[in-house]
């Protein structure tokens, strides 16, 4: 596996950031959190950090989940797929946390995680003391916190930044077009939100699964220390290993285009409802359509209009996307009884 690239951080700007994040290339930001006061209080050790989030924490149940030692971290399915190898539980912040000072001396303990928290429901101060200077003010950061915990390879809908607050942490990254060899799951029964790859890249299984071979050829990897940062684009495959008994991750998730629009991969599975059932030849000529309108193979597909009839081929606009929403719906609509 490769390296991915890693740049300094240290005065980055948002432009130079958001240079960096057209050209759609994972990179490490070296070092960017460095100056958060939530990473000098991992860097003071586990019980201070732990206590520098309870005192800041609001009084309210969190969401956690928890696995079993025989998972060794990775939350996944069972083994029959027919189920999570994991629960969900709520339990406080403050019991969540000593129990994590708790496990630190256990062996093949059991993973315990919170998952994808906005930091506001968690520590309503986070976004003002930790400043992302290159991130919008509107991205509210998301919180992770747990032990040696494993989330299977997987692609986001958005872009995302994560930076490593406490602890270290493993990101090996694949690029998308290394989805035939990455043996993905169910698309509409996951773990936790997004398809996952069943392959586990620490001790894959080739037997199984011999083509993940060939993902690797293609895989890139790094290891974060405390206030680095990593830049994924939407939708690289990635896999991340938490390497420390207490690990906290903050990630800010944004789309450069209107919420009114949904996401592509909510396209991609109507597209498995209404082609892919088809016969291939019929299949092909839905394929030259949508690389004609979609993915403008042959040039804008409205060229030859003026731009007042070019409707639902116009740039997209939030008033656009809510008009293609509300045409939608309306095709949508269950055919009378």
């Amino acid at each position: 596996m490769r390296s991915i690239p890693t740049i300094a951080a240290a005065g980055l700007s948002r432009s130079e950031f958001e240079a960096i994040s057209h050209r759609r290339d994972p990179v490490v930001l070296k070092g960017l959190g460095a100056a958060w006061p939530i990473v000098a209080a991992a860097a003071a050790g586990d019980e201070r950090l732990c206590d520098h989030i309870a005192r800041q924490a609001v009084e309210q149940m969190q969401d956690i989940l928890v696995a079993p030692p025989k998972a060794k971290g990775l939350f996944s399915y069972t083994d029959d797929m027919t189920g999570r190898n994991f629960e969900r539980r709520k339990a406080p912040l403050r019991e969540v946390l000593d129990h994590l000072l708790q496990l630190r001396n256990a062996d093949n303990s059991t993973a315990v995680y919170i998952q994808s928290t906005p930091a506001s429901q968690i520590m309503p101060r986070f976004a003002v003391e930790n400043i992302n200077a290159i991130i919008d003010d509107a991205i509210e950061p998301r919180l992770w916190i747990g032990n040696a915990t494993r989330v299977a390879a997987h692609f986001d809908v958005a872009d995302n930044l994560a930076v490593v607050a406490a602890g270290r942490r493993r990101f090996i990254l694949f690029p998308t077009d290394q989805v035939k060899n990455l043996y993905v799951g169910p698309l509409d029964f996951t773990p936790a939100g997004q398809p996952i790859s069943l392959v586990d890249p620490e001790a894959p299984d080739f037997d199984r699964f011999p083509m993940f071979r060939e993902a690797l050829t293609s895989a890139s990897v790094a290891e974060l220390d405390p206030g680095d940062a990593i830049y994924i684009p939407s939708p690289w495959w990635h896999y991340v290993a938490a390497l420390s008994p207490v690990n906290l991750l903050v990630n800010y998730w944004w789309r450069d285009y209107p919420a009114e629009c949904g996401t592509p991969f909510n396209w991609l599975v109507h597209g498995l409802l209404a082609v892919r059932h088809l016969p291939k030849p019929e299949r092909e000529a839905w394929r030259t359509l949508i690389d004609h309108y979609v993915f403008d193979d042959s040039g804008d597909p409205a060229a030859h209009m003026p731009d007042a009839a070019r409707s639902v081929l116009g740039p997209m606009t939030p008033g656009l996307a809510a008009h293609l929403n509300n045409w939608l719906r309306k095709q949508f609509k269950p055919p009378p009884a």
